[in-house]
């Protein structure tokens, strides 16, 4: 699905442009008549829908209007209007993770676009927005430079359009004057530094800005209730612990990684298989409501990840760390006072 502004007009379509997206709601007993319904698709299929791109600065940046130039009032760079961005946040559906051909062209765009806009005059809800956006192309360091204008002293208290963004003595957040978006969407833009999951994966520290060293956070909610706690030192990823709550299946990323390390799991304090997908995600075979995964980081030559195979229990089998290991483990194991490979 896409999301794009097109003379001010959201359009909320499929990203090939072609199935009609109320299909999805609507159902044998939807109260719509068949006539009403025929009328909203004919028109739907003539609908603009929105996919536009143009060739700006060298770069193909996805399009404010149908019918003008991001430039063309001559302030390309210079306002702070973000709405033709709406499809990278907060709807993802244009994400710096897919696979799809086209929607990582669309997302290149989007974020050629991000570029343009100004960023050194951003306030309220344009500073929040924008930190959030960044998030999502993955530049922390981009998203952490619009931090000390938002916590700058505001002495503004009247309606000012440009050069009195910050925040007051108690933390609210000034346009000028006091704006909510920028409280809320600041919160936001920070979580979304640390974790995203709108696209059925979790993504762990996808945009951790050079700045935050260590660190650690708690109590992280990902769609599909989820929650994670997470650390790093020295900005590389240093482990992650995640509630499953309702017994979801569980797909993540991991940011930050080290150079030659990869990742092995338990659920419950039991060691786990740990299956690679193609796009580089990690997913765990297996998990019930309320168990706890623990992600924790290893050297890559010490256990190699492969697709789970069941093995026969043995309450004597552990991996290298000690650790016992449940019936789809695999890699190097200690049993019966051996290391042995499995297979």
């Amino acid at each position: 699905m896409i999301v794009c502004a097109v003379d001010g007009v959201e359009l909320l379509t499929p990203s090939d442009g072609t199935a009609f997206p109320a299909n999805q709601f609507l159902v044998s007993d939807s109260p719509i008549a068949e006539a009403d319904l025929q009328e909203m698709k004919d028109f739907y299929a003539v609908l603009d829908k929105g996919l536009h791109t143009e060739t700006y600065g060298g770069n193909t940046c996805l399009k404010e209007w149908a019918d003008l130039t991001l430039n063309s009032q001559g302030d390309a760079s210079n306002h702070r209007h973000l709405s033709h961005l709406m499809a990278l946040f907060p709807y993802g559906q244009v994400s710096a993770f897919s696979s799809d051909p086209q929607e990582k062209q669309l997302y290149k765009a989007a974020v050629n676009s991000l570029h343009v806009r100004n960023s050194t005059d951003v306030t309220g809800w344009s500073a929040s927005w924008i930190i959030n956006l960044h998030a999502r192309a993955l530049e922390g360091d981009a998203a952490h430079r619009i931090f000390p204008q938002m916590l700058k002293h505001s002495g503004s208290y009247q309606i000012v359009m440009s050069g009195q963004g910050g925040c007051y003595y108690n933390l609210w957040d000034s346009h000028s004057p006091f704006q909510i978006d920028g409280n809320f969407g600041y919160t936001s833009g920070v979580a979304e530094m640390l974790l995203q999951s709108y696209d059925g994966q979790i993504h762990l520290l996808p945009a951790l800005p050079s700045v935050w060293k260590n660190g650690h956070v708690k109590g992280l909610k990902a769609v599909g209730d989820f929650t994670v706690d997470q650390e790093w030192a020295d900005g590389a990823f240093a482990g992650a612990t995640i509630t499953n709550n309702q017994g979801q299946p569980l797909s993540f990323t991991v940011g930050c990684l080290p150079e030659g390390k990869t990742v092995e799991a338990t659920v419950n304090d039991v060691a786990t298989g740990i299956q690679r997908n193609d796009d580089g995600s990690f997913a765990i075979p297996s998990s019930s409501a309320g168990d706890v995964v623990r992600i924790n980081v290893i050297d890559k030559a010490l256990v190699g990840i492969r697709q789970p195979h069941a093995y026969a229990p043995s309450s004597t089998t552990y991996n290298l760390s000690g650790i016992p290991v449940n019936d789809s483990f695999h890699g190097l194991v200690i049993q019966d006072h051996k290391v042995v490979l499995r297979r």
